[in-house]
């Protein structure tokens, strides 16, 4: 178990021992739940979901490095529910013993650098939900002593949608249920290129600080009157917002890095 825990901790990004250990533990897992371990199956439920959001958030870093931007954003979306349901189901000690803030600061610092602010969510009727550990059918006046989002013998509760009616609509909202349900156009990743390209390994430190910046009205004169206004505030074109302006209030972030990096980089990019 020192080895399991040592490995959790260190900055390997061998994903292949990880996945061979994680492997052994669900095997190990399997076994307690079989001889109704409950507190050493839920122990090992945590070990196998930590091992899972650190593959995935290598695995991430490595999409970062490709350009694969799209299949980034996804799987910090698997991180982030993966997270949550860990955080829900783990003591304070654990979460501080094994780090796990870590993962959620930098799967949040991550996400807030995209260009993704408008998204599609589906509304639909289903009728029919059962529970995921009992199988109980659930209803208003008829529900089973699981609560969903809970872990029970190392396994976690949800509860399974097995009849869908009808689809309603498709929406367009800014808080969605499903962060990856994108519309695909073209984006501007420049803020995202800009860190992973000044990083060496995921587990490197670095930070961002947003804020506004003023930029003198000549330096935008690449922009057309159709295109987005700079300002972004109220995501209306350039020639109905901050056209006629002599200077315009833009989104800037600061980046902040433990390790130095390539000195041929620049350190300031105006992407206009």
């Amino acid at each position: 178990m020192n080895q399991i825990k040592q490995l959790i901790l260190s900055n390997s990004i061998d994903i292949a021992t990880y996945s061979s250990y994680k492997n052994k533990l669900e095997i190990y897992l399997s076994s307690c739940q079989k001889k109704s371990k409950e507190n050493t199956s839920n122990f090992l439920w945590r070990l196998v979901t930590l091992y899972n959001i650190k593959i995935n958030f290598i695995k991430n870093f490595e999409y970062l490095k490709n350009g694969n931007f799209y299949e980034s954003w996804c799987i910090l979306e698997t991180i982030e529910i993966s997270l949550q349901n860990l955080i829900n189901n783990s003591s304070k000690e654990f979460i501080d013993e094994y780090q796990v803030n870590f993962y959620k600061h930098y799967t949040q610092q991550w996400q807030s650098l995209f260009p993704y602010n408008i998204f599609f969510s589906m509304g639909f009727i289903a009728s029919k939900f059962t529970c995921s550990i009992c199988g109980h059918e659930l209803r208003p006046r008829s529900l089973c002593n699981h609560r969903k989002g809970r872990i029970y013998d190392g396994e976690l509760c949800f509860h399974i949608c097995n009849q869908m009616d009808d689809i309603l609509e498709v929406s367009i909202v800014d808080n969605p249920m499903q962060k990856c349900c994108i519309p695909m156009i073209d984006y501007d990743y420049s803020l995202v290129k800009y860190a992973v390209d000044r990083l060496y390994s995921p587990f490197d430190g670095w930070f961002c600080h947003k804020t506004k910046m003023k930029v003198e009205r000549s330096k935008f004169h690449s922009v057309l009157s159709e295109a987005l206004c700079p300002c972004h505030e109220h995501n209306k074109r350039f020639g109905e917002c901050c056209f006629s302006k002599s200077q315009i209030e833009i989104p800037h972030v600061d980046f902040y890095f433990e390790k130095t990096f390539d000195e041929s980089l620049p350190k300031f990019i105006f992407p206009y």
